[in-house]
């Protein structure tokens, strides 16, 4: 294996840790610490962390018009995604949040048909959004099995998974001059803002004594899975197929649900996990109809 391969095979799989093990972070780092405060904190460390790096880049394209536009549509995608998960995941399995998550190149490809004309699913494809449509009818059915509170947090997920997909659509019709590291950096430091009055309007109090686990869950998510995870994803977008790339999301549900049950005795009733099981049925078949089609673009970019 050449020397350039090795490093892209490196790469895939530290975003496979990367986006298995967020989820679980993220419950984690609010424990003893409060959802806000420490989605605040995380945001802090990411922001000043990427102005270092667009300093060091002295990369100006930020500062264009559209790079702030940009910049203002993503931090609001950022910001309303991330509210809604924190608040979910104090509900639901982090193994969960990354299964509903799983559903993303579904509610990319449902946007596409709304905002990008010429964008077509395939019949593969929309078969396979039937069955997650029906794996996600499960897990709503047995959401009264794993908490009280359980249903609106498979919501809230949704909800955010949903805003998260339908502002990198318009991204793309709108924004497609300015680069990936303009609207990411940009974004990240326009939602920090958003979240100081957030977190002042509803009174969440500075935490007296947050666990050491909970502090290392946050340094985790602002250094790694906000700032790595993102610098290496875009790396990785033009060293490597698509195909390749599109592997992360059937793999990173399942290690994710792993992680959940060995590291935070997270346990689904057997109505979630055939719920699960059908998402992931689903997700494969969407990704197997478009793989043909990603091969041929593949090939053209080659």
């Amino acid at each position: 294996m050449s020397g350039e391969r090795r490093d892209a095979a490196i790469a895939w799989l530290v975003i496979v840790v990367i986006w298995s093990t967020t989820p679980l972070a993220i419950q984690w780092s609010a424990q003893g610490a409060g959802f806000i405060f420490s989605l605040l904190t995380r945001m802090l460390i990411a922001a000043a962390l990427f102005a270092v790096i667009l300093a060091w880049q002295r990369h100006g394209e930020l500062f264009t018009r559209g790079g702030l536009i940009a910049a203002a549509v993503s931090g609001f995608g950022i910001y309303a995604t991330m509210m809604l998960i924190y608040w979910a995941a104090q509900f639901i399995p982090s193994g969960l949040i990354a299964v509903l998550f799983g559903l993303s190149p579904i509610a990319a490809a449902l946007w596409s048909q709304w905002l990008l004309p010429g964008d077509r699913i395939t019949r593969l494809g929309v078969l396979g959004v039937v069955v997650g449509i029906s794996g996600l009818w499960m897990i709503f059915g047995s959401g009264t099995l794993l908490a009280a509170s359980a249903v609106p947090g498979i919501i809230a997920t949704l909800l955010g998974m949903s805003i998260q997909n339908g502002v990198l659509v318009v991204l793309k019709r709108f924004g497609a001059e300015q680069g990936p590291l303009t609207m990411t950096a940009g974004g990240v430091m326009f939602a920090a803002l958003l979240y100081i009055p957030s977190w002042w309007l509803v009174g969440a109090p500075v935490p007296a004594d947050v666990p050491l686990r909970a502090v290392l869950s946050i340094i985790y998510l602002g250094v790694i899975g906000s700032v790595l995870g993102f610098l290496l994803y875009f790396s990785l977008l033009k060293r490597i197929s698509p195909v390749s790339l599109s592997l992360v999301t059937l793999i990173t549900p399942v290690t994710a649900l792993f992680l959940g049950q060995q590291l935070n005795d997270e346990s689904l009733p057997r109505e979630t996990w055939l719920g699960v099981g059908l998402i992931l049925a689903g997700l494969s078949l969407y990704q197997f109809g478009s793989w043909q089609a990603m091969r041929r673009i593949y090939k053209r970019i080659r």
